[in-house]
């Protein structure tokens, strides 16, 4: 499902960077913004029904994918999109897949749930053409965390269905504020023409806003608490500590974002006496299929 979002140019280039010090301008727009995400005026993204009901969908065992299928046929780009990628290389298996349901079964209820997600929320976050890049580069980079973070958890016994989807929403916090910021351009005009202040100031406001987002979007605990605090400097929770693992691989695989600042070892911690060379390697392989769909 990875190659669902084919993203144009990568916004950091794989070193660690400290946080930054706000400057006054940026101080003022990143209370003007809080201030204004937190107003009982403002109305968040809503999440679409169709993502609603793909975060159902791995937690009923009894799932029929005819059922799965019913939805996804509701509309026929989602459906082509999927056919396209149940028979990318990195799905593949014999012959092609010609029904929605043969591409379900391929690709599992899990990789399917995300791909609705991931289609609905392109979707929600329209974003003005100057913000583009980075939003390009942000999709990304999710998915990047998304497949490290499916890839890293057969080191630990970790759920590959919390890992994947909390890897792909991570950075949910700076889709919002990016969101924000283009439905008001002419407030923010100086953050669209001022990458490094935009960066600043997603990285102040983007764990905030992804924690508030999610819980009103009623996404599972777990992930929640991914968005929350996969930057704090003290992590234990096992599934915070492998997105943040996550996040550290992506980047050293030159999938990152400008605004991101991964915890440089937090891939070695995580994995705990395996090298982290020979994992990034073997992962850089795989981003190579990923990035051929």
């Amino acid at each position: 499902m990875w190659g669902v979002f084919h993203a144009a140019g990568v916004a950091c280039e794989g070193e660690l960077v400290e946080k930054p010090e706000l400057t006054a301008a940026e101080k003022r727009a990143v209370e003007l913004i809080s201030k204004g995400m937190e107003s009982p005026s403002f109305q968040p993204p809503i999440l679409p029904a169709v993502a609603h009901e793909a975060l159902l969908i791995s937690k009923n065992p009894d799932l029929d994918l005819r059922q799965v299928a019913s939805i996804i046929e509701k509309d026929s780009s989602l459906a082509a999109r999927f056919l396209s990628v149940a028979n990318s290389a990195l799905y593949r298996r014999g012959g092609p897949a010609t029904s929605v349901k043969s591409a379900l079964t391929r690709m599992g209820l899990v990789a399917a749930r995300d791909l609705l997600i991931y289609a609905a929320l392109e979707k929600v976050f329209v974003i003005a053409k100057p913000l583009l890049p980075t939003v390009r580069a942000l999709g990304h980079h999710s998915l990047a965390v998304s497949s490290g973070a499916g890839y890293l958890a057969q080191y630990k016994r970790i759920d590959i269905e919390d890992a994947s989807l909390a890897g792909l929403v991570h950075d949910l916090g700076a889709s919002a504020v990016l969101k924000y910021i283009s439905d008001r351009t002419s407030v923010f005009k100086d953050l669209l023409s001022n990458a490094k202040a935009l960066c600043n100031v997603l990285w102040e406001l983007h764990s905030v806003a992804g924690a508030k987002l999610a819980e009103r979007w009623e996404l599972p605990p777990p992930v929640r608490k991914v968005i929350a605090e996969h930057h704090d400097e003290e992590l234990t929770d096992p599934l915070v500590v492998l997105i943040a693992a996550a996040d550290e691989l992506a980047l050293l695989c030159k999938k990152g974002v400008e605004f991101d600042r991964p915890q440089e070892g937090a891939l070695a911690r995580f994995l705990d006496g395996a090298d982290p060379d020979v994992v990034t390697d073997a992962f850089m392989m795989r981003l190579v299929d990923v990035e051929a769909l």
